[in-house]
């Protein structure tokens, strides 16, 4: 727990304490309790800045105790904070409670599929990721197993040398694996 000693005049500040951390247990309750604590922790830190912004401001937080608590609160949940900003791009760097699932590309997920999650890119149109989702595995089904196999290293982002090395074919094999594949790709789409 985080023990607050009024600095610089900042008394008031104090006041506010017990409802910013009250809000914050209540907002970030669906967190695991180390989680929550650090959540809560983050409300503490980024209410002393906005009170200080706010006073600057002319304005006084404790005359508002409720509103302010809820905007801090609300600010930690979509990634605001003193230390720190996060990227929207970032999968790890989400804002508390935020719910991502993260896999490597070489596990197996249930269902097959995986390609899904390789279209999944928000600046592809739906239609264009609803066509994807269905002509990909449809194409894989035309390959011979070899091929197959290297087309499916080579979109879950490995390497040459390592696709080489998981499918026994030269590394030069691979490379010319890879033109075939993008040429029988653009062949297959071209026939729908």
């Amino acid at each position: 727990m985080i023990a607050l000693a009024p600095a610089h005049g900042h008394t008031a500040f104090v006041s506010l304490v017990p409802r910013l951390r009250t809000h914050a247990r209540v907002r970030f309750r669906h967190l695991r309790p180390v989680d929550r604590e650090e959540a809560v922790a983050d409300v503490l830190a980024y209410g002393f800045a906005s009170y200080l912004r706010l006073k600057e401001r002319g304005k006084d937080p404790t005359t508002f105790p409720a509103v302010f608590a809820h905007f801090v609160a609300q600010a930690v949940a979509n990634g605001r904070g003193v230390v720190r900003r996060l990227s929207t791009r970032d999968l790890l760097g989400r804002p508390h409670g935020e719910r991502v699932t993260i896999r490597k590309l070489d596990d197996p997920m249930p269902g097959g599929g995986w390609w899904r999650d390789l279209a999944l890119d928000r600046r592809v149109r739906v239609d264009e990721q609803a066509a994807f989702n269905i002509d990909f595995p449809a194409w894989l089904a035309t390959l011979p197993a070899v091929k197959r196999h290297v087309a499916e290293l080579l979109a879950r982002g490995h390497g040459t040398d390592e696709v080489a090395r998981g499918t026994g074919v030269s590394a030069g094999r691979v490379s010319q694996l890879r033109r075939e594949l993008a040429d029988s790709w653009f062949d297959f789409h071209a026939g729908s």
